[in-house]
């Protein structure tokens, strides 16, 4: 039997769909064991998560959603995985429960470090249990924990006086109602051109989010997005709506010889 392109092309679609379901299912499968190791146990499910421990606390957090579907924003792992390299320097911002302060971690290795900044009491919690189970010593966490000032919360802490005089690799800032906040207290890390890179998660008006574009511009920064598929960045317009955050690279051509050299498994 001889098969055209046609009958190709199917069979690869159906294996596509067939991966989907495969997925899917599995991710169905963890939620249920999830759920019913917590009615019955009532405690916290300690997890394996990208080859690391993942505590999954009793109430619904990022952390489970990994667990369930695996890397929560798929071209933006798989950047950060081509793009880190040992000994590298990571901040993020709005760290949450930890799954990216892990991932990141795992990737600069023992001889680098990360950053992590939060303000919420549980989800510092959190990461400092997910930290802990990991033995990772090479995060750093900064509390910034929002006190009362005339009624407003406290801001975060400008990231220049966060990292001083070192240049950090790049930095992901998860908190996108402050991203524009955080990103004027970096001026002088992008005065003198660092981080080469920015992860940004932005806020959902478009006005804020033509702002942030726009001071990243200023700066010198263009935007991309990683395929995955060829290991290559493509310019995209900020106003496209397809994700809802945003890689920002100083310089595209310094990035991609990154994300195409190989080199060994962080330790």
């Amino acid at each position: 039997m001889r098969f055209g392109g046609d009958t190709w092309a199917f069979v690869r679609d159906l294996a596509a769909v067939e991966a989907r379901w495969t997925v899917r299912a599995a991710a169905v499968g963890r939620f249920f064991a999830h759920h019913v190791h917590r009615a019955i146990r009532k405690q916290p499910l300690i997890v394996r998560w990208e080859g690391l421990w993942l505590e999954l606390p009793l109430h619904r957090t990022a952390a489970a959603r990994a667990y369930y579907f695996g890397r929560p924003d798929r071209w933006e792992f798989a950047f950060l995985e081509q793009y880190l390299r040992r000994g590298d320097l990571a901040v993020a911002l709005g760290a949450g429960g930890g799954v990216m302060t892990l991932f990141l971690a795992r990737q600069v290795g023992a001889a680098g470090e990360v950053i992590a900044l939060e303000r919420d009491r549980t989800a510092l919690d959190e990461l400092t249990t997910n930290l802990a189970l990991n033995e990772l010593d090479q995060v750093t966490v900064r509390s910034a924990e929002p006190t009362e000032t005339d009624g407003q919360d406290e801001p975060y802490p400008p990231l220049d006086a966060v990292v001083g005089e070192r240049d950090p690799d790049i930095a992901v800032l998860q908190a996108p109602a402050e991203t524009a906040q955080i990103l004027a207290g970096a001026d002088a890390l992008m005065a003198r051109g660092t981080p080469l890179a920015w992860l940004v998660d932005l806020p959902g008006d478009r006005a804020a989010t033509g702002y942030i574009a726009a001071l990243l511009e200023r700066r010198g920064y263009r935007f991309c997005v990683y395929d995955v598929r060829t290991n290559t960045l493509r310019r995209r317009d900020w106003r496209n709506p397809r994700s809802r955050r945003l890689l920002a690279v100083r310089d595209v051509e310094e990035v991609t010889s990154r994300i195409r050299e190989e080199r060994p498994v962080a330790d």
